[in-house]
């Protein structure tokens, strides 16, 4: 069996598509929503994207963050990288991105 280091991992990367594909689905939804006449069509279109934009993209925001950190310790780099002294600064700039 893996190591905990690599579900953790792995859960990351998981959290990371459900992330793409949130924004991704909202998108697609609210640009069909611009194109539509019909009212009902388009409050429809529009709770489809919010289904998106609830679930997909700001809770799977908050888990890519919290697994992505989890995988970082779990791995043994440091979080905050030339603050730390280390060469290893991309978890450090992923951080002040998110």
């Amino acid at each position: 069996m893996p190591p905990l280091a690599t579900w953790i991992v792995i859960l990351h990367v998981l959290s990371v598509f459900v992330l793409v594909t949130g924004i991704l689905g909202r998108f697609v939804t609210l640009r069909q929503a611009a194109r539509t006449n019909d009212m009902h069509a388009l409050k429809a279109k529009i709770e489809v994207s919010q289904i998106f934009e609830l679930i997909m993209v700001r809770r799977g925001s908050l888990v890519v963050l919290v697994t992505g950190l989890a995988a970082a310790w779990a791995r043994g780099w440091p979080i905050l990288g030339i603050l730390q002294h280390s060469p290893i600064n991309w978890v450090l700039v992923s951080l002040v991105t998110y």
